[in-house]
């Protein structure tokens, strides 16, 4: 004999998971802060604008964990220029994979 379900809120697994996944993106959010390089020049008086410009936000999908900041891009993954990406969010996530919500 097979169990049956009725479902009588969808949305319910949403509100459930959302703010454990909030949390993870802030946490995940905040290591990528940290992995951000600060100038020497500037790290004993100010966090760099690099480590400052990290953001999350709540999207339809989920949430999105970004930097406006316009050279971030090429920081996190390398340009001509600077042939060794910091790779501050990948690090960020990677450091993150497995925990449990």
């Amino acid at each position: 004999m097979a169990a049956r379900f009725t479902v009588t809120d969808p949305h319910a697994p949403a509100r459930v998971a959302d703010p454990a996944l909030g949390r993870l993106a802030g946490e995940i959010m905040a290591a990528a802060a940290a992995n951000s390089p600060v100038a020497e020049r500037s790290a004993a008086t100010d966090p760099g604008e690099l480590r400052a410009g990290w953001r999350t936000r709540k999207t339809a999908e989920g949430y999105e964990i970004y930097n406006d900041v316009e050279y971030a891009i090429f920081v996190e993954f390398g340009s001509e220029h600077n042939p060794d990406p910091a790779g501050m969010l990948g690090q960020a996530i990677e450091q993150n994979r497995g925990r449990r919500l």
